[in-house]
């Protein structure tokens, strides 16, 4: 099976594959999206529709790691607070003028306007309870048009890879991002990064989780 298009399109694939029981099939990816983060991360041809369906047809298949939230399924990334309301709400029109950059923008405007989520993440590790901004869970490495918000995650070592911001100053600031994004994280300064088998997310209000960018809402979430 082949999904053409960016990582909604890969997600909504994947999805369809689990619920039909044919997860066990080959799985390839002919990136057509705005910024196909995880056909990037992955080494997928961007920009070559030949090599990319080449690859697919002929390259070497490994077995990866599938993330689940709740009932659905993830390859990529599941993202929440800031992360995932720069994701739903960066305008189609946007991203078809400037491509990925348009995630980057949008993440500029919206970092002073952010609303901080309170609730707790719990892993077999540890707990953290409080306010934050933003958290994103990894299987891949990047979201939103190229920003490293996991680079340190393997999609076949059967963990996940968290990263967690902390509701304060800074981190409503877009050098904060910037930061991230320059993979600055040689200092834990402003957010916690952590690895986990699995993990409970609960939030006082509606949250709303995007997985590879598709939305899900709700209170509770349990990978």
């Amino acid at each position: 099976v082949v999904a053409g298009g960016g990582d909604g399109t890969v997600n909504e694939v994947l999805n369809g594959l689990f619920a039909s029981g044919r997860c066990d099939c080959a799985f390839g990816i002919l990136p057509l999206g705005t910024a196909n983060d995880f056909a990037t991360s992955i080494n997928v041809p961007i920009g070559d529709p030949y090599r990319a369906l080449l690859l697919a047809a002929a390259g070497h298949h490994q077995a990866v790691d599938v993330g689940r939230m709740n009932d659905l399924y993830f390859l990529n990334m599941a993202s929440g607070g800031f992360g995932a309301e720069v994701t739903s709400q960066t305008p189609t029109a946007l991203k078809k003028a400037i491509g990925g950059s348009a995630y980057a923008l949008e993440a500029l405007v919206k970092a002073m306007k952010s609303n901080a989520y309170r609730g707790r993440l719990i892993t077999p590790e540890r707990t953290y309870e409080g306010s934050v901004v933003m958290f994103a869970v990894g299987n891949g490495r990047q979201a939103g048009g190229g920003a490293h918000m996991t680079p340190h995650a393997l999609i076949n070592d059967g963990i996940l890879d968290v990263l967690l911001i902390p509701d304060h100053e800074e981190a409503r600031f877009s050098h904060l991002l910037l930061d991230l994004a320059k993979l600055k994280l040689n200092s834990n300064e402003g957010f916690h990064y952590l690895r986990t088998t699995k993990l409970k997310i609960e939030s006082e209000r509606e949250l709303q989780i995007n997985l590879d960018g598709e939305p899900m809402v709700g209170k509770e979430f349990t990978r």
